[in-house]
Order: C-alpha cells, then structure tokens, then sequence
C-alpha cells in the first residue's frame, strides 16, 4: 500500500508535538512496509514580513495554488492508495483535499487542535474556555480577533 503523508510544519524554532506525530507515523509505517511518500512544508519559508507577503500568505492559506499544484504532480506521478494529513495551516490549505479529490484518493485528516473550528485552535478567549463560535459562526473570532490579536490574521481562519 502506498500512503501520502501531508504535513506543514510550524518554525523549526518552535518544534510541536504535531510534527513528532508526523515523523513517528512515517516511519513506524515504513517499518511495517508501507510505501510512504511525503509532502511537506515548512513555516521557516515564511520568513519575509513584508504586508505584500503577509497578504499573499493569507490568501494561501484559504487557497495554495501552489500546494494544489505540487500535489497534483505528486498524485499523478506516485499514485497513493490514501492520504494524511496533519497539519495544513497555513501552506497546504484545503487546496490538498482538492488535490486529493481530483485523484480520487481517499482522504485522512488527523486533528492535532481545533482550528478546524476555533481560529485560535484552542477553544481559549483571554486564557478562558470559549466556545463562541461553535455556538454561533465564526465571525465572533473576528470580532475578538481570536488569531494573533488581529482582525487581518484571523479572517483568512474564518474564510478557510
């Protein structure tokens, strides 16, 4: 069996217990003889701070047509049974499901967090639980500016 294994590390910096889980399920599956192929990215690219950079980084994170390209030509040429995806934020994106979706592979998302629900990925407003946006949309971590502090790096959370 052929797995795609999809991960977009945090700052090599701040190394997380996500990125662990990625390199242990690779290799614990190549172990067990698993054809495993990758698709990484990397935070540590993301280092110009330029506002032009940090728009373009936004607008990825909604939609990376560059990610939905590198993984089309990737399931072309590999042709996975399956894929898992950890972490996409912010340089995969939905747009590797798509790719996915193209190719008829299956898909696995583990959740390392809950951004998936909550900008701020953990339930937290002001160190408290909050849970706003499960009850309601996603615009009240807009209005709290639930990423960061700041309304430019939460919305593209809330339009993803």
């Amino acid at each position: 069996m052929k797995i795609l294994l999809a991960h977009n590390y945090y700052r090599s910096t701040a190394p997380s217990g996500e990125d662990a889980v990625f390199r242990n399920e690779k290799q614990l599956l190549q172990n067990h003889g698993f054809d495993v192929i990758t698709y990484e990215k990397f935070n540590d690219e993301l280092a110009d701070s330029t506002l032009l950079h940090k728009l373009k980084v936004a607008r990825n994170y909604v939609w990376s047509w560059q990610a939905y390209s590198e993984l089309t030509e990737l399931l072309e040429k590999e042709r996975p049974d399956v894929a898992h995806f950890h972490n996409t934020f912010p340089q995969i994106s939905p747009s590797g499901y798509d790719a996915c979706v193209k190719y008829r592979v299956p898909v696995i998302q583990t959740l390392h967090n809950f951004r998936f629900i909550c900008p701020g990925a953990m339930l937290l407003r002001d160190e408290k639980p909050c849970e706003l946006c499960l009850e309601n949309t996603l615009l009240s971590a807009v209005r709290y500016r639930c990423y960061r502090d700041s309304l430019t790096a939460t919305l593209p959370h809330v339009l993803n």
